[in-house]
């Protein structure tokens, strides 16, 4: 079982991507500063360690702060997790909803 939090908590980890700009970026909190990838199919994450568990209760972005219509970049995004870093599940998807400034999904996966 997952032990039992009082408050939201950020995850942190190891920050890891495609190879596109610092991955770091993209969970800085400062959104002046954001991951860029040249690839068409592009990710950026957190790997929290080996033998770490974590259940997600809700994802929050926030788009590229200079876009005028975020839904034009990322809408059909995905949010995916991991419990081996090879096999990866679909957990949330950002839909045409995307607004500029803070956004979250709610995760219901069992």
């Amino acid at each position: 079982m997952y032990p039992t939090l009082t408050e939201s908590v950020v995850i942190k980890g190891s920050p890891i991507s495609d190879g596109g700009s610092s991955p770091s970026f993209a969970f800085d909190g400062i959104i002046s500063s954001f991951y860029q990838s040249e690839n068409s199919e592009c990710f950026v994450g957190i790997d929290i360690g080996e033998g770490k568990l974590a259940k997600i209760t809700k994802i929050k972005y926030f788009p590229y702060y200079m876009w005028a219509r975020s839904s034009d970049y990322i809408s059909g995004g995905v949010f995916e997790a991991s419990v081996d870093g090879i096999n990866f599940r679909k957990i949330g998807e950002i839909d045409q909803g995307v607004r500029s400034g803070w956004n979250s999904i709610p995760i219901n996966v069992n």
